[in-house]
């Protein structure tokens, strides 16, 4: 595959049970969308807000790595993927970890 796209995203919610599956898919379902959504006018930053927590830690096996604002992130892609690519088709694997409300959301992508 030309791009394999691999994220760990934690519901930003305060929870006490931890979230169920059908949350975590609804939430990887926003985030896949909106991230596919991004790339035709270069605006991941507009198309994903409030879809990531403030501050990320950031170690890309291209060599990128931040630890700070999300903002970084959008910079960074618009730059790189965000500029070189128009679209996007990704059909991902959910994996809702309900005990520790983590959602994996891999997969192979064409770009």
């Amino acid at each position: 595959p030309l791009f394999t796209f691999h994220r760990t995203h934690k519901l930003q919610q305060e929870v006490t049970m931890g979230i169920t599956v059908a949350e975590g898919e609804e939430y990887a379902s926003k985030f896949v969308e909106a991230f596919k959504g991004g790339f035709p006018a270069n605006n991941h930053a507009a198309t994903m807000a409030g879809l990531f927590a403030d501050t990320v830690t950031i170690d890309w096996s291209d060599g990128f790595k931040s630890d700070g604002p999300s903002a970084a992130i959008f910079e960074r892609f618009s730059s790189t993927w965000g500029a070189m690519v128009s679209t996007m088709c990704y059909a991902p694997d959910v994996l809702v970890d309900t005990t520790n409300s983590k959602i994996l959301i891999t997969g192979q992508a064409v770009i």
